[in-house]
């Protein structure tokens, strides 16, 4: 987290973790400038729910489809 904070130069940041993030990390990610951690979980949520505006190109790297499946 210190050398991405480092490298951010004074700059807000992003990290995703698909390992999620230490309670060391959540408590350094608070510290100016901020730095906002975004787990696997997080990460598929905000694929999924933008998924449809993406431009074509990036769908095509990571294509997805609707599969609607019944519960009873």
């Amino acid at each position: 987290m210190r050398g991405f904070r480092g490298a951010l130069g004074g700059d807000n940041g992003l990290y995703v973790s698909t390992g999620g993030f230490t309670e060391d990390a959540k408590r350094a990610a608070e510290e100016p400038p901020t730095i906002t951690l975004l787990d696997r979980d997080a990460f598929l949520g905000l694929l999924v729910e933008h998924y449809e505006a993406m431009e074509p190109e990036f769908k095509a790297k990571v294509p997805l489809r609707k599969i609607w499946v019944p519960t009873m």
